[in-house]
């Protein structure tokens, strides 16, 4: 497979949903299965899958990427400083300088698009819900 086979196939499939320029993107990827069956160097490979990515989405449209932390330290969550534990990926996600990360300590997402300043700056009281 080619980047290019992956970047057609991945817009092919979003083509196929109903209204997809109006509906955000929400991406869980693991890059091990693309490193499988993809020939060339590995941080080539990685940062062009994070090209192909980050690229899908229309200009009017969210994409939103899993960027989950390790909770509070000493009463601190640095949502800045805080390293994804969701794959390569979704750090290379955390650190783009566009992107905004959501304020939950422990299931936080990055965000990329019209509406990430809303996202973002939501504040959750819970991240388990009232029970």
């Amino acid at each position: 497979m080619t980047i290019n086979q992956l970047d057609d196939g991945l817009k092919t499939l979003i083509k196929q949903h109903k209204n997809y320029q109006k509906r955000p993107l929400i991406i869980y990827s693991a890059v091990w299965p693309f490193l499988k069956i993809m020939k060339g160097k590995k941080n080539k490979i990685i940062l062009d899958i994070f090209k192909v990515l980050t690229n899908l989405r229309s200009k009017n449209q969210d994409l939103l990427m899993p960027s989950f932390g390790n909770g509070y330290k000493d009463g601190i969550f640095n949502s800045d400083n805080e390293k994804s534990k969701n794959g390569i990926l979704s750090e290379m996600f955390r650190i783009h300088p566009k992107s905004e990360r959501t304020l939950s300590a422990f299931f936080s997402y990055n965000i990329l698009g019209p509406n990430q300043k809303l996202v973002s700056n939501l504040k959750p009281k819970n991240c388990f819900g009232k029970n």
